[in-house]
């Protein structure tokens, strides 16, 4: 039976051959841009994951206005003044401790040579 049916679908294939590229051309672009957002998606929930009690860990932003097409509007930004940490910490006693990440282009020096990294 299972034989039959892909007698007939082969059949059609042949006999419709347009219709069928198109339909197995839609397929193949749907499934592939599906596990592309599948994967970012994953990539971007597993930032941190790797660390214990990754559950933990909170990142502070600030909100501030920022100019776009649409006009001004309400953005987070990751900069912060230096003494919002140690002000976390001794205000909550839930932040039990804090890092401070500064993402930018620096300079890397390994005995003669260095190079500009942006990170």
């Amino acid at each position: 039976m299972l034989s039959g049916y892909f007698t007939l679908a082969s059949r059609n294939l042949l006999r419709q051959r347009g219709y069928a590229l198109i339909n197995i051309l839609g397929l193949s672009i749907g499934m592939a841009c599906a596990i592309l957002i599948y994967l970012y998606v994953d990539f971007e929930r597993s930032w941190n994951t790797f660390r214990p009690n990754a559950h933990r860990i909170y990142r502070v932003l600030r909100e501030g206005p920022a100019s776009t097409s649409l006009g001004q509007m309400r953005k987070p930004f990751e900069r912060l003044s230096g003494a919002v940490g140690p002000a976390l910490v001794g205000t909550f006693p839930e932040v039990e401790e804090m890092s401070r990440v500064r993402i930018g282009a620096r300079w890397i020096r390994f005995g003669e040579h260095s190079r500009r990294t942006d990170i």
